[in-house]
């Protein structure tokens, strides 16, 4: 309830660092996954333990479990979609991931990530 992650996402690679009273511990190593298009929102769930990353150029939205004592990301799953998807957002019990259209009509897509078939 103190520290922070800061986690960013390169097409190939996360870069988390952690944030406490002391500063940024800047000897974050690469953590590679799939190949990534993150060209969009990286959102974490509001408990801290999945985040989703929009790929607006490949049309898809990947989702992992984040481990917030670690910093560990892990379990891919990737989504694709029929649109190009920009902005992301959890529901407050993390069991829905919302996504947004970046085009008119903006439309907003959600996601049960309880399902089976997400």
């Amino acid at each position: 309830g103190i520290d922070y992650w800061l986690i960013t996402a390169t097409p190939t690679s996360f870069y988390v660092f952690e944030v406490t009273t002391s500063g940024v511990n800047t000897s974050a190593s690469p953590i590679t996954l799939n190949p990534i298009y993150p060209y969009g929102y990286l959102k974490a769930s509001v408990d801290g333990s999945r985040i989703a990353v929009a790929n607006y150029s490949a049309n898809s939205i990947d989702i992992y479990d984040f481990n917030n004592t670690t910093g560990q990301i892990s379990n891919p799953i990737h989504l694709s979609v029929t649109f190009r998807v920009y902005g992301l957002c959890f529901s407050p019990s993390g069991n829905i991931l919302y996504a947004s259209q970046d085009a008119s009509p903006g439309d907003i897509y959600q996601f049960d990530l309880l399902s089976a078939n997400i």
